[in-house]
């Protein structure tokens, strides 16, 4: 069984479960800690500190949970590839951009509204690009790549990244009690600012407690019903039978009406590739895509130039899956899976 002394939804109490990974591990229960995880970076957060979960709440109480006090990438990579601010400054809503996939599609709901994205950081993370390698700009990823002698980019353990999609709710929905909500703001395609109610739809979570690190992804149950994403893969019978155990004991939270998709520890299982897919992310492509092998391809080369995260064998484009195609060392260094290092200016 998974470790009892850290299960989050059990204690009441917030607790992080990345120091017994090896003990969930042991017993092949991966799903088990992806849910852990997700309940304990969704905790409510401390008043006006960064990454903080407050255990005098409850989960669900709060409108801001950790993950949303955790710096917003437009915070890392600021224009001019100036030095971020410090960790601890105040802590700002981030503007959030419209939810353009990678394949370069924009996903929308079902009243034809753009769905929005944000992707944070932990400190861990942070810290590592801004202050230990100073990576968070293009000159300075340019140095490490020119550098023989520069070591491996390579996260420490405690590094995690998220990706939020969010969606316009009505009222009616704002009242349900079966979504996250913040308030949010966008840049609409005319560049005036849009601020409205929103319901949090997918959160992708990545942990590095394994040198290729983890990945969990989420989604509200209701979005194939909400959004115009097809679910083209159902979860496995292993998740579905363990979601429902996990919403019968948030019942009374938010939280019950959210589902995981699945984890991703590995390139192949059983001799086979490893597909991950979240509907809300990978849309168009759910059945090509590896979390994993997607990002082992996350690099630097001459010029700010990227190895492609794309397949074009046989006349498709579509995502790779199983094991990574090899990077030419020549051309590109790896950085250790974080893609969102090509935001750098």
């Amino acid at each position: 069984m998974a470790p009892a002394d850290c299960r989050t939804v059990a204690t009441r109490q917030p607790c992080d479960p990345r120091p017994r990974f090896a003990d969930y591990t042991a017993n092949g229960q991966y799903d088990q800690f992806a849910w852990d995880l997700f309940l304990f970076v969704s905790w409510p957060a401390a008043p006006n500190e960064r990454g903080v979960a407050d255990g005098s709440q409850k989960l669900g109480e709060a409108t801001q949970v950790v993950w949303q006090t955790w710096k917003n990438v437009a915070e890392v990579y600021v224009p001019a590839g100036q030095t971020p601010l410090p960790w601890r400054r105040p802590i700002v809503p981030p503007l959030l951009e419209m939810n353009v996939e990678i394949d370069g599609r924009l996903l929308t709901d079902k009243h034809g509204q753009p769905t929005l994205m944000q992707v944070n950081q932990n400190e861990a993370t942070f810290d590592y690009i801004v202050n230990q390698r100073q990576i968070y700009s293009r000159a300075g990823q340019a140095v490490f790549f020119t550098d023989p002698a520069a070591p491996p980019i390579d996260f420490p353990a405690a590094a995690m990244e998220v990706k939020a999609i969010w969606r316009m709710l009505d009222p009616a929905e704002q009242q349900s009690g079966k979504y996250h909500l913040t308030e949010g703001c966008y840049s609409d395609d005319n560049g005036d600012k849009q601020c409205a109610t929103l319901g949090l739809t997918a959160l992708h979570l990545i942990s590095k407690v394994q040198p290729h690190w983890f990945w969990a992804t989420f989604e509200q149950v209701d979005n194939p019903q909400t959004t115009n994403a097809p679910v083209v893969a159902p979860v496995s019978p292993a998740v579905a039978k363990l979601n429902e155990t996990m919403q019968a004991q948030l019942a009374g939270t938010v939280w019950q009406s959210y589902q995981l998709r699945g984890s991703q520890w590995s390139f192949m299982l059983a001799n086979q590739p490893v597909v991950l897919a979240n509907t809300q992310i990978e849309t168009q492509f759910q059945q090509s895509s590896s979390c994993m092998t997607c990002h082992a391809l996350s690099s630097i080369g001459a010029s700010n130039s990227r190895a492609d995260m794309w397949d074009y064998a046989h006349g498709n484009v579509q995502g790779y899956v199983g094991d990574p195609p090899p990077l030419d060392n020549s051309t590109f260094k790896a950085l250790d899976y974080v893609w969102s290092l090509r935001r750098a200016k």
